[in-house]
């Protein structure tokens, strides 16, 4: 076919958005140095300008040897670094918000850098290419509107490309090679309750899920960690978004006497969990309004880094903790798709979950080169203390309530 002719002329074109993999600075330099040649800026011009980029793949690596679990894993990675040169590791821009990754075996994913948007509009982005797709299947699309006819339009974009830059291709392959095959990666499909049960007791089902990742990270850890959920500023204008801190002194005190089994009783821990709950609601207000911190401490740091400013806060390593999430988390409505992101620091986890009325599918990363995470164990924890939480409300709990 035409599009496969076009793109086997490139030859080591094909491996320029390697380059989108390196280090922010590095790629900068090179970005520079790519511009200084007319036909390579104009190349970049289109490339971001481009709303999305659609990756045309290989099929997935022994697909055909794959059941159904593994073949989602396999296209989980294949979707995030391409697995391998020989398979698709060469195929993405890092650089643009929207990768489409479609393989010759009829795998779909998406890739998403926010930079440019936060997760509500790519989820909107994301629903409405599914419905699309859905609609085309079920042929409501008049098939006039779709036509190959200007498949001649499609222009193979030339890069002139230096020593250097080939040497940098080079090491890009190998160290996006190395980095997407250190992730590790489990999921569950968590169906003894979802955010039904949990609204039946008057709790956020997203603070009570957040609250199991705590007792989960705590009993394989032994102790608590700073921890992101982000949370949206969209009711302001160009609002990004905030840190919703769940981990706090409440979650402390009930994690601790939920793991430790120190005595404490039934009604007991219930009240504990409840407090945290308020706890975290109350959190979501000051954060969701404005009134959290870590947008405005970044805003600070960044201004005294600028400004050649040698403030002592910020290098306190207190500060450094603080800022150091072990636990990063994400809640999206995946609808249905395999979904995750890596872990933000080299001993972390990556958490995405989506909460369903009577289900919950929850995907956790971590490096397999720290030998202190465990993201099979961490999956294991978990639905063992999403089942003890509910065991605390087993008997009728009308009176209980966090607001």
């Amino acid at each position: 076919s035409k599009i496969p002719t076009n793109l086997s002329e490139l030859g080591e074109n094909e491996e320029v958005g390697v380059l989108t993999s390196l280090s922010r600075d590095l790629w900068a330099s090179l970005h520079e140095n790519l511009s200084k040649s007319d036909d390579n800026l104009e190349s970049l011009k289109i490339i971001e300008s481009s709303t999305a980029v659609i990756c045309l793949d290989k099929s997935l690596p022994n697909s055909d040897n794959l059941n159904n679990d593994e073949a989602n894993i396999c296209n989980f990675f294949n979707c995030l670094y391409g697995i391998s040169v020989d398979d698709n590791l060469c195929n993405r821009w890092y650089d643009c918000g929207i990768q489409i990754i479609l393989t010759e075996d009829g795998c779909v994913g998406m890739v998403q850098e926010h930079t440019s948007a936060d997760g509500t509009s790519f989820n909107q982005f994301t629903a409405m290419m599914r419905n699309t797709a859905m609609q085309y299947m079920l042929h409501e699309f008049n098939k006039d509107s779709t036509t190959d006819k200007n498949i001649d339009d499609f222009i193979p974009l030339r890069f002139t490309l230096s020593d250097e830059i080939k040497l940098e291709i080079s090491t890009g392959k190998s160290q996006l090679q190395n980095l997407g095959g250190s992730i590790s990666y489990a999921r569950i499909v968590f169906d003894t309750y979802g955010k039904s049960f949990v609204k039946s007791l008057n709790i956020s089902p997203d603070t009570w899920f957040q609250i199991a990742f705590q007792l989960a990270y705590f009993h394989i850890h032994g102790r608590l960690d700073a921890t992101y959920e982000s949370c949206s500023l969209r009711r302001f204008r160009n609002g990004r978004t905030e840190n919703l801190r769940t981990c706090c002194v409440e979650s402390k005190l009930f994690v601790e006497s939920m793991v430790r089994n120190s005595g404490s009783g039934v009604s007991e821990l219930r009240a504990k969990l409840l407090d945290v709950a308020t706890k975290i609601a109350d959190n979501r207000i000051l954060a969701s309004s404005g009134s959290g911190f870590d947008r405005h401490l970044l805003a600070l740091s960044l201004a005294a880094r600028d400004s050649n400013i040698d403030e002592p806060f910020f290098r306190d390593p207190a500060y450094a903790d603080s800022m150091t999430f072990r636990i990063s988390t994400t809640h999206v409505n995946t609808f249905g798709w395999i979904i995750g992101f890596g872990p933000v620091c080299p001993d972390g986890y990556g958490i995405c979950y989506d909460l369903q009325p009577d289900s919950a599918v929850i995907s956790i990363t971590d490096s397999k080169d720290c030998k202190s995470t465990d993201s099979q164990l961490f999956c294991q924890e978990l639905q063992r203390y999403l089942i003890e939480m509910q065991q605390l409300f087993s008997e009728k709990t009308n009176s209980c309530s966090a607001e």
